[in-house]
């Protein structure tokens, strides 16, 4: 299987893939349009990038085609697999699973019923390779109409339905999805791969398709309007999608998120808004970014919702039961619950752990400050140096300069030496919500700002030389 734009990677495509939709399972968002006449009752092209938070318990549907509880296909997620259902006549299931949150995988399904081997009448593409193991294996007979080329069928997107109610939300990141009625195609219409590092699957420019007569082009690249249909078609209609939920974590560039692999097995807890949001219903669990640092200046923001609600960093070896460590784990705390006054003789917030010892930060903040929820709390760590900074609403306490390098809360030693990944937890028996922005916020922004590369959206300016976690900056600097 080749390689997909993954953690690390920075390639850049032919063509600027500059936005993408995220879809929050627990919203049940949808986009949806009723199709009519097809330009083929047989033939059709579904492409999608998508970057999956994909529980293996549920179904989670990228697009589907419905006409009654009767008559519906699928493209969805389920028990970590990719799936393509039908009702009686389409049963596919990968015997690859697909597990990792942190990369962008391109899905190409490509019909055409009138074939005569059966094989042939449904191919199911990732990363531009076709997939033939399948768990599940049930092909549509010959001239079979699929739903999505059926007159009276609706369109879903990020979401799917088998009989009554929607009830197959997505959850994670969409871009470039595609529809084509009437064509076959492969999937070298949609991606190519990469001259450099031919393992590498990345976007091409695909404004010169035919997207045939029920046929559409989503590029979520109007925020007011992501259904779109950037083809000139019947735009799609949004249900529980709002302008927060376009991001710039494209397969091009890839944002950091939680990493729902990097939790305590013993965590009840819940990932959100595109692996942003992690709740912790109690005692002290963490969890850690996708993507590690192992050099630069990097910068992010917290949103204070519940009690207790921790952002730092850690090493990549670092344990993840609950605050616990294998002696290389450092992380700074920050803990939020109602209204609070913060003293420099605070005894139960902003601590710093330091190899699983916990103290007060005497010099800070220096002098009483309060904060609540909704506050936003801001991290800068130079990994060359060790100094991190914490700041609060727009004001980095001790009046610390990261861009000058001056007056960090803490400089951090790693032993390890390991990569350095950002870490969010919870204090002992507590509820926590950490809502995290590496750069794609899941909630909105009064006040837009990117870092020195134009990556990112921050409420608060971006220090001199700092720079969202995502894969370009990555390249670059870390």
């Amino acid at each position: 299987m080749p390689l997909i734009l993954g953690a690390q990677s920075a390639l850049g495509p032919t063509a600027l893939v500059t936005n993408s939709c995220r879809f929050n399972e627990v919203d049940d968002p949808v986009m949806e349009k009723s199709l009519g006449t097809p330009t083929s009752t047989k033939i059709f092209t579904v492409s999608a990038w998508v970057k999956a938070m994909s529980d293996a318990s549920i179904d989670t549907c990228v697009a589907g085609g419905y006409v009654s509880s009767s008559d519906v296909w699928n493209l969805q997620f389920g028990a970590s697999k990719i799936q393509l259902t039908g009702t009686g006549n389409l049963d596919l299931a990968t015997t690859q699973v697909f597990r990792d949150a942190s990369a962008w995988w391109h899905i190409c399904m490509a019909v055409d019923t009138s074939q005569v081997t059966d094989t042939n009448r449904v191919k199911l593409y990732v990363n531009g390779t076709q997939i033939t193991s399948f768990s599940t294996t049930t092909y549509p007979t010959q001239d079979d109409v699929p739903a999505w080329c059926n007159s009276s069928a609706t369109l879903y997107v990020g979401n799917g339905r088998t009989s009554g109610a929607l009830s197959k939300p997505f959850e994670g990141y969409m871009a470039e999805f595609c529809f084509v009625d009437g064509q076959q195609l492969a999937p070298t219409s949609f991606g190519e791969f990469d001259s450099d590092s031919p393992t590498i699957w990345k976007p091409i420019d695909v404004s010169g398709l035919t997207f045939g007569d029920n046929g559409c082009y989503l590029d979520f690249e109007d925020s007011a309007n992501l259904g779109n249909d950037a083809n000139g078609g019947t735009d799609l209609t949004e249900t529980n999608i709002t302008a927060v939920d376009q991001t710039t974590d494209t397969p091009v560039n890839n944002f950091a998120t939680w990493n729902p692999l990097a939790r305590n097995p013993s965590d009840t807890g819940s990932l959100a808004e595109g692996n942003t949001v992690y709740t912790i219903s109690s005692n002290a669990y963490n969890t850690k970014s996708t993507l590690a640092m192992t050099a630069g200046k990097w910068y992010w923001e917290q949103k204070a919702t519940l009690i207790n609600a921790r952002v730092g960093v850690n090493t990549s070896q670092a344990n993840n039961n609950k605050d616990s460590d294998d002696g290389s784990f450092y992380w700074g705390g920050t803990g939020f619950g109602g209204t609070h006054t913060v003293t420099a003789t605070d005894s139960t917030n902003w601590q710093l752990t330091n190899n699983d010892t916990s103290s007060n930060i005497s010099t800070l903040p220096g002098t009483a400050i309060s904060y609540s929820a909704g506050d936003i709390v801001m991290v800068a760590l130079d990994v060359d140096t060790g100094k991190m900074w914490y700041g609060l609403n727009g004001t980095w306490f001790n009046s610390g300069d990261p861009g000058a390098g001056t007056t960090p809360v803490v400089t951090i030693t790693n032993g390890s030496p390991d990569p350095f990944m950002v870490n969010g937890s919870s204090g002992s028996g507590s509820s926590s919500t950490i809502s995290v922005n590496f750069g794609n916020p899941a909630y909105a922004i009064t006040s837009s700002n990117a870092d020195g590369n134009g990556y990112g959206n921050f409420e608060y300016a971006v220090p001199t030389g700092f720079y969202a976690l995502c894969t370009k900056n990555l390249a670059e600097f870390g």
